[in-house]
């Protein structure tokens, strides 16, 4: 879409019907479990996806749809404090569910050099 204003063309973020009833959903569920935080620091994300059936599904699709619900569910402020990112496949189950854990980090240069160094380097 072309901006006047902005004197350049940028791009529309577009949410289906489904996507907006599901981030809605997550909202009442964080204000529900009073799970909202909105802090600005960086943060650690870990998702373990259990399907309910057998049906070949990609994770990295769980991935951008959960972390947009879950900062327009107001429990952070941008998914790019998402430093840290753990997804793992789980056992089935009925209905489909996703455990999330969220923690918040102190961000150390150091030790984000360790993990990625061979063993015995």
């Amino acid at each position: 879409m072309w901006s006047a204003e902005r004197g350049r063309h940028f791009p529309i973020r577009y949410v289906t019907h489904a996507g907006k009833a599901y981030q809605k959903h997550i909202r009442e569920l964080m204000l529900e479990r009073r799970a909202w935080y909105r802090s600005t620091n960086p943060l650690e994300l870990k998702l373990l996806c259990c399907f309910p059936d057998d049906r070949g599904r990609d994770l990295d699709n769980v991935v951008k749809v959960l972390q947009d619900s879950l900062m327009n569910g107001e429990v952070f402020v941008s998914d790019t404090q998402v430093k840290v990112l753990e997804v793992r496949e789980g056992p089935r189950m009925r209905p489909g569910v996703v455990f999330v854990t969220l923690r918040e980090i102190v961000p150390d240069k150091a030790e984000n050099l360790l993990w990625i160094k061979a063993p015995g380097a």
